[in-house]
């Protein structure tokens, strides 16, 4: 037992040294610690933090944001470059910073900025259109006043407009919240009413409260008018009674209640009026009752009907209106007498007097050969038109109508001749110098008018038919009679006119002499422009019955020729030993150019020599033959023989001296 005691001394005292241990290490510690501090204060800089405001500085803590950094007395201690640190007041906001490296150890000012305080207003009678005031000022709209302030007093002003105006002074302090309950007072007022007609049922928020005239009071507040009668529209209203408005007057101008109106008329499609204004016939129309109402109802060709109703109250009336035609009297004359076509029938011939309803109507005056005429007419009623026309020959119409002189589609410019029933005898009298064999006389007369090409057809115009020639201004030549007819007619077709020659297997088998496509000259017409159209009598030459050539007038076998031709004209130099461009030379007395020279031409005509005493009309040869004609002079040309205008020759094919120019009939 005693040796147990003494184990148990011994443990206590190796504890007891082990705690004496414990305590001189802990006050070492705590002791160094202190001695730290002590040389951390000693030897860093401290740096003032200055707050402003003065209100903002009496609760101001400033705190170092580095763990190891001292923050004593509104002062930053700390081994940093740049310590950051934190600035807190009651109702300021808070406030970072940062010291800069050569503002330690001195005095760095910071200015807070003050919270705002918040104020919130109820009222025991909430409404939208309240409207809320500080200070004189208004502010804000709605059932309640929430606003952030920044502290002092002031004057808030609480306008419900059904209720009386209220004032209230405040205080609001920064950084805290104001909570304030109002009761608003209510007002007083009245609503007088009256209407037209009087003794109209008053209701007013769904309770009948009489009739008018009255006088409604109660509270402040938007009320419901209803005002109804007897056979007159309801009339609704919402007035108010308010803090600025605590009287209101009404005075309603009842509608009577509608009626109905249906027009029902025969025939359709007419013109209905109803007090100057046009309405869809058949249509229900609603309109005010108690009224007088104009109607009728108008149709070109027919009697126009009037009727005048009264609709009452809830009415709904049908009226049916049937018109009845009316006729007028139009007397057609025509000179000369010819038929008369009535919207496009046939109904005899003039002088006719027609009754006609009175809608317009188109009369038509036909008469073979003649141009016809249409004319619109409206006959009046119980009236008599007389409608006189003179009909001109179509043949004369169309000739009025032409143009002088046109452009094709193929850049061909043609001119217009009028012979005009010119008498011509073809050919040469024996006793004319030159005359040959084959200028058998004969007499023509030509009567319809025909358009021409001003020039010869260049290789231009003819590669748009046949790509083979050149792109130029030079006459084509070395193409055949047939050629030359058929590029008529593809031109003919080009332009959508009736074609002129009919060919079975590239062979002419017939032409159409009614025709009003291209075709070539015939020889008649050839001859008759070379000498005598502009010209008062028939001459042996274009220009006329001298040996003497103008200047600049043909290209033919010149002086230029000399020696190297057998033939040539003397005295004259056309500038050119071959063929020439198009248009190079002077316009001849016909007003075309290159009739006479340059190339010889082929016309229409088969060659034939035939003897007639009879006079033909507008001859274009026989549909038979082996040849065909070819008429003028040409680059090669050198006696006067071949210059002669009645000089002919024939051929199949071509050459380099032929080419050709195109006419078509009007």
């Amino acid at each position: 037992m005693k040796k147990d005691t003494e184990n148990l001394n011994i443990v206590l005292e190796k504890e007891k040294e082990k705690y004496k241990s414990k305590i001189y290490v802990l006050f070492g510690f705590v002791g160094f610690i202190m001695v730290f501090v002590y040389f951390f204060i000693l030897f860093s800089n401290g740096t003032k933090i200055v707050v402003f405001p003065e209100e903002a500085e009496l609760d101001a803590r400033v705190k170092s944001k580095f763990f190891f950094d001292l923050s004593l007395n509104n002062s930053i201690y700390s081994f940093l470059a740049s310590p950051s640190f934190v600035v807190n007041s009651k109702g300021y906001e808070e406030v970072f910073g940062n010291i800069a490296e050569d503002e330690k150890g001195k005095f760095v000012k910071v200015t807070m900025k003050e919270l705002p305080g918040k104020l919130k207003i109820n009222v025991n009678k909430e409404n939208d259109n309240t409207r809320w005031f500080i200070n004189g000022e208004f502010v804000s709209e709605g059932k309640k006043f929430e606003q952030s302030l920044y502290s002092g007093e002031y004057e808030i002003e609480i306008d419900n407009p059904y209720y009386q105006k209220k004032k209230i002074k405040t205080k609001v302090v920064r950084g805290e919240e104001n909570k304030i309950n109002e009761s608003l007072e209510e007002i007083n007022g009245f609503i007088e009413l009256n209407s037209d007609p009087k003794d109209s049922e008053i209701i007013i928020n769904g309770q009948k409260i009489g009739n008018t005239p009255t006088i409604f009071k109660n509270k402040g507040g938007i009320y419901k008018i209803e005002i109804k009668k007897k056979n007159y529209n309801t009339v609704i209203d919402d007035v108010s009674i308010t803090n600025k408005n605590k009287v209101s007057k009404r005075n309603y101008i009842m509608d009577l209640v509608e009626a109905s109106l249906k027009v029902i008329v025969e025939p359709s499609n007419g013109v209905l009026n109803i007090n100057g204004v046009v309405y869809s016939s058949g249509d229900l129309l609603n309109l005010k009752s108690n009224k007088d109402y104009n109607i009728s109802y108008s149709k070109s060709g027919f009697k126009t009907q009037f009727r005048k109703v009264r609709l009452e109250p809830n009415e709904a009336r049908v009226e049916k209106i049937n018109l009845q035609k009316e006729f007028g009297l139009v007397e057609v004359v025509a000179n000369p007498e010819a038929e008369v076509w009535l919207d496009n029938k046939l109904i005899g011939n003039t002088p006719k007097v027609l009754e006609l309803q009175t809608v317009e109507h188109e009369i038509e005056i036909k008469k073979k050969n003649f141009r016809s005429v249409k004319n619109k007419v409206l006959p009046e009623f119980s009236k008599r038109k007389v409608l006189n026309i003179s009909l001109i020959e179509e043949k004369k119409a169309r000739l009025l109508e032409a143009p002088s002189e046109y452009q094709n589609s193929a850049g061909i410019k043609l001119k217009l001749f009028n012979p005009e029933m010119d008498m011509l005898l073809l050919g040469a009298e024996r006793h004319e110098k030159g005359q040959r064999a084959n200028e058998i006389t004969r007499k023509v007369l030509l009567e319809k008018p025909f358009y021409v090409s001003y020039h010869e057809i260049s290789n231009k115009q003819f590669s748009m038919f046949n790509s083979s020639k050149q792109n130029d201004n030079f006459p084509v030549n070395n193409i055949s009679w047939f050629e030359a007819a058929t590029f008529c007619n593809w031109l003919s077709k080009k332009e959508n006119l009736e074609e002129f020659y009919i060919f079975k297997k590239n062979k002419l088998i017939d032409f159409n002499s009614s025709s009003n496509g291209y075709r070539l000259l015939t020889e008649a017409e050839w001859e008759w422009l070379s000498r005598k159209a502009n010209k008062k009598e028939r001459t042996i030459f274009s220009w006329g019955d001298s040996f003497e050539i103008p200047e600049n007038y043909l290209n033919i076998a010149d002086e230029s020729t000399r020696g190297t031709q057998r033939n040539f004209v003397k005295n004259y130099n056309d500038g050119s030993e071959n063929v020439s461009e198009i248009g190079s030379y002077d316009k001849e007395i016909s007003g075309l150019y290159d009739l006479s020279g340059n190339l010889s031409e082929w016309v229409n005509d088969y060659y034939t020599i035939n003897f007639s005493e009879n006079i033909v009309k507008d001859p274009m040869g026989s549909k038979r033959g082996s040849s065909h004609v070819i008429k003028g002079a040409n680059f090669s040309s050198g006696t006067l023989t071949k210059i002669r205008s009645s000089y002919r020759e024939n051929g199949i094919n071509g050459n380099d001296m032929i080419g050709f120019r195109i006419a078509r009939y009007l």
